[in-house]
């Protein structure tokens, strides 16, 4: 389904700290393995409906993945005016943006995140978010119908591409 970012190669640490120097640009970071509920549609919606594929706006919607502290990470970046919206997609996928720098406390040792900059937010699921209290087979349906809800969107743009 995602197979347009199965090509992402390693991000060095190098090329982190030159996008995190960039100010004009804001950066959400997630953990999407182990998976966080509403990450993926945070990331379809917002490239989907505001930066989408195939226009020269896409290239204002920057992708990166990171292995760190043994999970897998997400950093989305786009334009700092852009904030607001996204935002607004974060809540419509139970998300809440947190300013701020990830941290792993692992053996007693705080990890910071590797990328580090006033630009930075974190995404979380909101407080009291029904992933918190459901059963595995409920968060299995939750991560199910959240493909379903991505997968339209994909649908739709294909057909609207074709047209």
């Amino acid at each position: 389904m995602f197979e347009k970012y199965a090509a992402i190669m390693e991000t060095s640490d190098e090329e982190l700290q030159r996008i995190a120097s960039n100010e004009n640009f804001v950066h959400f970071v997630a953990t999407i393995n182990p998976p966080r509920l509403g990450i993926r549609l945070f990331m379809v919606k917002l490239e989907y409906f505001y930066f989408e594929p195939g226009t020269s706006r896409n290239d204002d919607f920057i992708l990166h993945i990171i292995n760190w502290q043994g999970m897998s990470w997400v950093i989305v970046s786009i334009p700092r005016e852009c904030l607001g919206m996204a935002k607004r997609i974060a809540t419509e996928a139970g998300l809440r943006v947190v300013h701020g720098v990830p941290h792993v406390i692992t053996a007693g040792q705080v990890h910071v995140f590797p990328m580090s900059t006033k630009n930075l937010f974190t995404l979380e699921n909101v407080s009291g978010h029904e992933v918190y209290s459901s059963s595995n087979e409920r968060t299995a349906e939750l991560f199910f119908e959240e493909t379903q809800e991505i997968k339209e969107i994909f649908d739709k743009h294909k057909s609207s591409s074709n047209n």
